[in-house]
């Protein structure tokens, strides 16, 4: 995922190597959680059934989410 420019200065300035040396050489590019590939075609269409599925169900405390109002993280 992309830095956001107003966010850059947070990070320091060899991410880009840490974040390699993290999915590739610790993890062995692996998604930690069903241990496929990183960015198999199975993650992209899980992603999107994930989105539909949040936006069906709404929030958990303030309920379904209003029509025109994007909910918070998207």
């Amino acid at each position: 995922m992309p830095i956001r420019p107003e966010l850059k200065p947070l990070y320091p300035s060899n991410w880009p190597e840490l974040s390699r040396q993290v999915r590739f050489e610790r993890a062995g590019g692996l998604c930690q959680r069903c241990h496929l590939l990183h960015d198999r075609m199975y993650h992209l269409a899980q992603r999107r059934l994930t989105l539909r599925r949040r936006l069906a169900l709404g929030d958990l405390f303030e309920g379904l989410y209003r029509a025109g109002v994007p909910p918070l993280g998207l």
